[in-house]
Order: C-alpha cells, then sequence, then structure tokens
C-alpha cells in the first residue's frame, strides 16, 4: 500500500485561471458569480451564474487539439496543461500504461444543441463533420485528454452528478495506493450552456434574490433561496509518493482517505444518512478520528433542504460544539457541478498550503439546523493537517476525500 500525494494543480476557474489568483479570491472573499442577461431573455427564472474571466484556449491548445473538444473538454485540457506544468512534468513524458486519465463530467448539451441545429438548418446529417461525434460523448474530456498525451493507462469518465469529482479522486487514489498506476490526472469539467441548467431552472433550483449577484449564493444563511450554477475545468496530478520522490517533485497534501455512499431513498431529496457513512468512511480509511479534521469544505450549496440535511449530519460526525472550522467554497464560485469535487480539493490543497480557512460568502445569519457548528464567515489563519472535502450529488450518491498535509 503505497502513499498517494498530490503534486499538480490547474484550473480554469470563476476564481481565476492561476493559483494566485485563485487562492486570493479564497483569501478575500471574491466572488466569481454574474448575472446573465441572455438567460433572463430566454425566460430563465434565475439571471445568476458563474462566468469565467477572458482567457485563449489557441494559447495552450493546437487548433488539431481543438478539434474534437467542446465545451467542457476545453476547460478539462488547459486545466491539465497547467497542472502538468506546476507539476513540472513535461508531457512528454506520459505516454506510459502507468499513467492514467479519469474525468468527472456528465453533459455535453451544447455540443448536442449545436448537432440537432445544425440537422434541422440542413435537413440533413451530412457536413455536420467528424468533430461532433466526439464532442457529444460524457466520455469526450477523458478520451480526448488521453489521445492529446499520449497516455496509455486508465481512461474514463465518472458520472456521478455533482459527487463525481471526489468519487474520481477517490477512484485514482485507490488506484495509485495499490500500484495499478504511478500517476493519474484527475480532471473535473463542467459547461456553462444554459441548456444544461435549464431543467434545474424550471424546478426552482436557483436562486432568485434580487440585488447583487455576488449576494446569491449563501451556503448555510438562512435566507438561501437557492443555488448558483457555475463551472470550468479543475485538475490534480495524483502520484505515489515514491514516483514524486524519484523526480524530486514537491508533495503538496497526501490523499488519506475515501468514502462513499449512497442514499437508496428519495432521487431528489438527500437523506442525511449517507452523508453521514461517506465522512465516515473517509476519516477511518485514513485513520484519522474526528476529533484530529482541522477543517471541512461542506458541499453546502446554498439549497434550503440540501444545506440544512448536510448540517445536521455534519453535527452527528463532529458534534455541535468544539467541531472544525466548516465553510463552503461554493459561496465564491456557485456550484460547479460535475468538476466541484475536483476544483473544491484544488481550494483546500491551497488554504492548506496557504495556511487559512476560506470564509463563508453571504453567511449573515446561519440557519437553526447549524446550530453549534463552527462556521467560518471570514478568512482566518490556521494550520491545516487533516481536511475533509465533501460532495453530495442528484439521486443521492456521496463522497468525502481526506486530505493531510504532506509528510515532514
Amino acid at each position: 500500500m503505497r502513499d498517494v500525494v498530490i503534486t499538480g494543480l490547474g484550473a480554469c476557474s470563476v476564481l481565476g485561471h492561476d493559483l494566485p489568483t485563485i487562492e486570493a479570491a479564497l483569501r478575500e472573499g471574491r466572488s466569481g458569480v454574474v448575472a446573465d442577461r441572455g438567460r433572463e431573455e430566454l425566460g430563465f427564472q434565475s439571471r445568476f451564474t458563474g462566468a469565467l474571466p477572458p482567457f485563449e484556449p489557441a494559447e495552450m491548445l493546437e487548433r488539431r487539439e481543438r478539434k474534437p473538444m467542446g465545451e467542457p473538454a476545453i476547460y478539462g485540457a488547459v486545466a491539465t496543461l497547467r497542472a502538468l506544468d506546476h507539476a513540472g512534468i513535461d508531457r512528454g513524458s506520459l505516454g506510459r500504461p502507468e499513467v492514467g486519465v479519469i474525468v468527472s463530467n456528465d453533459s455535453t448539451s451544447g455540443a448536442a444543441l449545436a448537432v440537432a441545429e445544425g440537422v434541422r438548418e440542413r435537413g440533413a446529417t451530412g457536413g455536420l463533420g467528424s468533430g461532433h461525434v466526439i464532442r457529444v460523448m460524457a466520455s469526450s474530456v477523458a478520451t480526448t485528454l488521453s489521445t492529446m498525451l499520449g497516455t496509455r493507462g486508465a481512461c474514463w469518465s465518472v458520472g456521478a452528478g455533482c459527487a463525481g469529482g471526489t468519487h474520481a479522486l477517490g477512484q485514482a487514489a485507490q488506484m495509485v495506493r495499490d500500484g495499478q498506476q504511478d500517476l493519474v490526472l484527475v480532471a473535473g469539467a463542467q459547461e456553462f450552456s444554459w441548456v444544461t441548467v435549464a431543467s434545474f431552472d424550471a424546478l426552482g433550483a436557483f436562486s432568485r434574490r434580487e440585488g447583487a449577484p455576488e449576494d446569491a449564493c449563501r451556503p448555510f444563511d438562512r435566507e438561501r433561496d437557492g443555488l448558483v450554477p457555475s463551472g470550468g475545468g479543475a485538475c490534480l496530478v495524483l502520484e505515489s509518493a515514491e514516483a514524486a520522490d524519484r523526480r524530486g517533485a514537491r508533495p503538496l497534501a497526501r490523499v488519506l482517505g475515501y468514502g462513499y455512499s449512497s442514499d437508496g431513498q428519495h432521487i431528489t431529496s438527500p437523506s442525511g444518512d449517507g452523508a453521514i457513512r461517506a465522512m465516515r468512511m473517509a476519516l477511518a480509511g485514513g485513520a484519522t478520528g474526528a476529533d484530529e479534521v482541522d477543517y471541512v469544505n461542506a458541499h453546502a450549496a446554498s439549497t434550503p433542504v440540501g444545506d440544512a440535511h448536510e448540517a445536521r449530519s455534519l453535527a452527528e460526525v463532529f458534534g455541535r460544539e468544539g467541531g472544525p472550522p466548516i465553510s463552503s467554497s461554493k459561496s465564491l464560485t456557485g456550484h460547479e457541478f460535475w468538476m466541484a469535487g475536483v476544483s473544491e480539493a484544488l481550494y483546500t490543497v491551497l488554504m492548506m498550503d496557504g495556511g487559512f480557512v476560506a470564509g463563508t460568502r453571504n453567511l449573515t445569519t446561519p440557519d437553526p439546523s447549524a446550530r453549534g457548528l463552527d462556521l467560518v464567515r471570514r478568512c482566518r489563519d490556521a494550520r491545516l493537517e487533516r481536511c475533509l472535502s465533501n460532495s453530495f450529488g442528484l439521486g443521492g450518491t456521496n463522497a468525502s476525500i481526506l486530505l493531510g498535509a504532506p509528510a515532514a
């Protein structure tokens, strides 16, 4: 059983495109949420969404590489190249069976819409072009990444809704720990296309709050009225401690434990019991007591029901008093959906490396369900040795990942 370390981070985040900018946003409580007039014109009930700062994919991806890539694949590819640069890994060294790619991505709706519109416009399928067949695949991000980088090991996508990124991390860590892979690129990608989120808006799942966009997402707050959709791409480089040591890499964190469960009850309403079992499984896997956890990055998406269930689950695992600091990075990013498990692990590693806990923006009056929990409202300095990151997905799939500081 080998130690698993994280040696590289990369992102296309609504908080920024480079790690110092993202860290500064976490420290300062700077939001990446905007109001989108286009959604209002389409008849959306909510006008809010996360938005990426401008960037040019052509600066990192050649035209032939971009051709089969839809929106999420481009985000995943750029984030992965940034993570490889951060880890000090040359692209040419990845063409081995011991190197894999595991991606969380559930949606390619924008590409599917483009195909449908193209067929209607032409009155035939001819002339669509070869790239479309790859762009519409749920596995598009993984397959285009593996082809671009020449990896020869694991290559697949995890479709597990909002918990998919954390499941991908846990699965990759298990494969590295067991010796099946030496290095796995774990990516999460989420398109911003309105097509992906229209059905959520129809259900009234999004915030319709009046006022500034950055005030809309309010995890654990008594006045929360729904989540804010978001997207982008994120990547973590996972490798065995031995492999990292051989190439002189600096580990940023260790993956200590992974927990998973399903509620097995309601398709849209969480039970809370599954979340408890996932957290306890992650702690047990990392031989860590609840009192040894220094921080929890909660799933907390700002939904009335979901946040309340998670608060009660956190109280069950950690107690109402004296538990770890808890915050939700979604208060700044919105809900990054299928990439969230990867991006929120990335944000947590930045906090661990930087010695701070990001605050939960817009947390004015905590919900009664969160009574007694140490909910962090503003950035605070902290020494973080063991941190838990939660992801709970629609359909009752739950995942928790336990991260530890690098070995001394």
